[in-house]
């Protein structure tokens, strides 16, 4: 702010496409390093050349970095907090001020931002090869003890008149591999069930329109005791006199009422860390999931919790059965009520299974019986 009027700042349109798509991508789940090398292949130029350039400079062929990227998401400046000396600046109403008129990002897209950039916790080295090959690594079950699948990649075999024909990925019962009491072990075609998730994933929730939830973000709670510190020494100064000087008493008002309105938006902070609020992201969940690879998926279905149980042979002849719980996608759309005013039901779908399964109306024809693995969702479902 000077002389009472409000600065503001403008988005440089030409670079506004490449920060629109750096946008694009993490919240489609794609890593800042994929991002760089992507932009360093087709010769984007950074910031800083994109500078050099506007001013007639010689650019200097800056190469895109994960850093550099991380950098800019986690800058103030993308939801337009004016700050100084580090700290976000508060308005009267005790709102960081934000300088532009239209920022790049509301904080809840800043937040949910830097939340998809956060380190992933460190995870135990996989066994095998195969398993990272998997796209339902973590994901697929055994439907008669619950097991985790194993992948595997059969050698084959050749045919009579000498030609070979390739062998096939398979997802198999852990337990049945080790020795375990599962009675059947399912053993089942990767393909086949990497196809129907695919398809399911298209033909459910892929038509329906994408939200997230915002980054919980860091705690406040330090930060919060900092300034309630901060604040009741300034009070004690007062009490005792300190502020008694011609025209002080006007400077501890204004010290006063700035570090108050920090404490509550500290604490309004915190308490919102508990439950993230849900944005629109522009998308629908189908079109995210079409450009992800096979590592992004796997990604995406254990970020969501979507977990599948597959069996043998679940209806006599039918071959291979499937039943799909579609995880958090599911819980997010019934906090917003996207499919139904009073809610909806946990979302299973299967193939080739019984249909009292996954639908509660065969049940109150009096058929009950569920396989373990799909009782937890008896008081949800119907």
């Amino acid at each position: 702010m000077e002389g009472g009027k409000r600065k503001i700042l403008e988005i440089d349109e030409d670079f506004l496409p490449c920060v629109t798509e750096i946008f694009s991508r993490i919240g489609e789940g794609q890593s800042t390093h994929r991002i760089a090398r992507d932009f360093n292949s087709r010769g984007v130029l950074t910031w800083s050349d994109h500078l050099r350039q506007l001013k007639g400079r010689e650019v200097r062929g800056t190469q895109w970095q994960s850093t550099i990227i991380n950098k800019f998401i986690r800058s103030p400046w993308i939801p337009g907090i004016y700050t100084y000396r580090g700290e976000a600046v508060l308005g009267d109403d005790g709102e960081p001020v934000v300088l532009p008129e239209v920022p790049l990002a509301s904080m809840e897209q800043w937040e949910y931002l830097m939340d998809r950039i956060k380190p992933a916790p460190r995870e135990k080295k996989l066994k095998s090869r195969a398993i990272v090959r998997s796209l339902l690594a973590g994901i697929a079950h055994c439907g008669e003890c619950g097991a985790p699948f194993a992948s595997l990649l059969n050698s084959g075999h050749r045919r009579k008149d000498g030609t070979r024909v390739p062998g096939h990925r398979y997802y198999r019962c852990s337990n049945k591999f080790k020795g375990g009491a599962c009675s059947s072990g399912p053993y089942v075609r990767a393909d086949i069930l990497d196809y129907w998730v695919d398809q399911t994933i298209r033909d459910s929730i892929g038509r329906w329109d994408m939200y997230e939830r915002a980054g919980a973000g860091p705690s406040r709670a330090g930060e919060i005791q900092s300034a309630k510190v901060r604040l009741g020494k300034l009070e004690a100064g007062f009490l005792a006199g300190d502020y008694d000087g011609a025209g002080q008493e006007e400077s501890y008002k204004r010290m006063h009422r700035t570090l108050s309105m920090k404490v509550a938006l500290l604490e309004r902070e915190e308490r919102q860390r508990a439950t993230p609020a849900l944005w629109a992201t522009g998308k629908k969940y189908g079109e995210v999931w079409d450009v992800k690879d096979r590592e992004d998926r796997r990604e995406f279905l254990k970020k969501y919790g979507v977990r599948l149980w597959a069996w043998d042979d679940a209806l006599p002849g039918a071959g291979t059965g499937m039943v799909m719980d579609l995880g958090d996608v599911q819980a997010m759309a019934q906090e917003l009520g996207l499919r139904k005013e009073g809610g909806m039901s946990r979302l299973l779908v299967g193939r080739n299974v019984p249909a009292h399964w996954i639908d509660s109306e065969p049940r109150k024809a009096g058929v009950r019986e569920v396989p373990v693995c799909l009782r937890e969702f008896e008081k949800t479902r119907g």
